[in-house]
């Protein structure tokens, strides 16, 4: 028996099964339906059908294109531009892109925009510029004013030239900071206990301590009287010290003349003026006492030359060797002058005294004293006073004469000469 075909158990099977009960034939089209077929094969032509597995893995193994950006095939300017490009590429609406550029690459604006200014005369970019000027507006607004307060408060706007009670103070209120610089008085707003010189030296030029002593022209230094004016260290020539008391101007003034505070001038609230150590005015004394020696005399004037002693001085210069006073302190000038003198020649003549200085250049007329010696013992006393002007360096000397042709001795036992300054110059 003949093998069975595939063909053969179709026909079979529709004999076996009773046809339904239909007068028409349908015939199944799968001509677009692959679903029931498979296609095991690679396709090779272009008409053949090909799977999906295929399909699936031959899309999934081509890599992506590679495009590099500066690549423009086929773009248009609106669609692609380089990535470093200036203001002009881009789609300007109003302003061009030369425009824009020219803002901002140092290029003259003039004719883009404006700025009104009140006058750049002398001024530069860097410097204030007046504030009344204009804006114009680039969109066709009108010009602002600075002085245009529409719309402003005051808490937005004030004029530019404004006190300080203008602001918005904290502790302070602006009356208050006004007169810190209207040279107003400002006692109540705050204390000075210093005052430096206009040059800033000396620093302090006047102080207060905390006892209310004050100090004028001593530094650093605590005042040591209610009132201490002068230097406070080191030898002092120009210190004023005034210290309190119940009088007005305090119980005495005090001029120092060194630091050690021993010499000094006082003149105390009962008007008494006195000095202590070397203080006071300037004086000096020479004298001799009990002198023996002869002087010869004529009608040719003689320096007395016998002084043995230098009495009391201050600021004056006594020379019992060269028999002068010496001058440190130009000004008016009280001499007194007193003479023991004998008469030893053994006759009668008359002798004369004169007060001359610088040697015997200059005489004295308003100091002068004579008298006649009668016998060979006869001794005799002469007194001298006057007020002299004298000059820094001058010396001042006793001169004799007598009246006799021939030399006449004397002999002067005691003599003191002395000045004292009563005045300047």
């Amino acid at each position: 028996m003949a093998k069975r075909t595939k063909t053969d158990r179709v026909i079979s099977s529709l004999r076996t099964k009773p046809p339904g009960k239909s007068n028409e034939f349908v015939l199944p089209n799968h001509s677009g339906d692959h679903s029931r077929g498979r296609s095991y094969t690679q396709p090779t032509t272009d008409y053949e059908f090909a799977n999906k597995k295929y399909v699936d893995g031959e899309i999934a193994a081509i890599p992506p294109p590679s495009i590099a950006h500066v690549d423009t095939t086929g773009i248009t300017g609106d669609d692609h531009h380089a990535r470093v490009h200036n203001i002009a590429s881009h789609s300007d609406t109003t302003a061009t892109g030369t425009e824009l550029n020219a803002l901002t690459n140092t290029s003259n604006a003039d004719l883009l925009h404006a700025h009104a200014h009140s006058s750049t005369t002398g001024k530069t970019i860097n410097d204030h510029h007046n504030r009344s000027h204009l804006h114009d507006g680039l969109d066709g607004t009108p010009q602002l004013s600075h002085d245009d307060l529409s719309g402003i408060t005051t808490d937005n706007h004030h004029n530019q030239v404004h006190d300080i009670a203008s602001h918005s103070d904290t502790s302070a209120n602006g009356s208050e900071l006004n007169n810190l610089t209207d040279d107003s008085m400002a006692d109540t707003l705050h204390r000075h206990s210093e005052l430096s010189a206009s040059d800033g030296t000396p620093n302090p030029a006047i102080k207060v301590d905390a006892s209310g002593k004050v100090g004028i022209g001593i530094g650093t230094a605590a005042p040591g009287a209610l009132v201490h004016i002068g230097k406070a260290e080191g030898p002092i020539q120009d210190g004023l010290h005034i210290y309190g008391g119940n009088e007005e101007l305090g119980n005495y003034i005090q001029k120092w003349f060194d630091w050690n505070g021993t010499n000094l001038m006082n003149l105390n609230d009962e008007g008494t003026l006195y000095f202590l150590g070397q203080g006071g005015l300037p004086f000096a004394e020479i004298y001799a006492r009990d002198n023996t020696a002869t002087t010869s005399t004529s009608t040719t004037k003689t320096q007395i030359l016998i002084f043995d002693t230098n009495g009391q001085f201050n600021s004056m210069t006594p020379n019992h060797t060269q028999d002068h006073i010496t001058v440190t302190k130009a000004g008016k000038y009280k001499i007194d002058c007193s003479i023991s003198i004998k008469n030893s020649s053994g006759a009668a003549h008359v002798i004369s005294l004169e007060m001359y200085k610088n040697n015997g250049t200059v005489v004295f007329n308003n100091i002068h004293a004579g008298r006649t010696l009668s016998t060979a013992s006869d001794v005799g006393n002469l007194t001298m006073s006057g007020i002299v002007d004298l000059a820094v360096n001058d010396t001042i000397e006793l001169w004799i004469t007598s009246d006799s042709a021939s030399a006449k001795n004397v002999t002067v036992e005691d003599i003191d000469l002395c000045a004292i300054q009563i005045g300047g110059t």
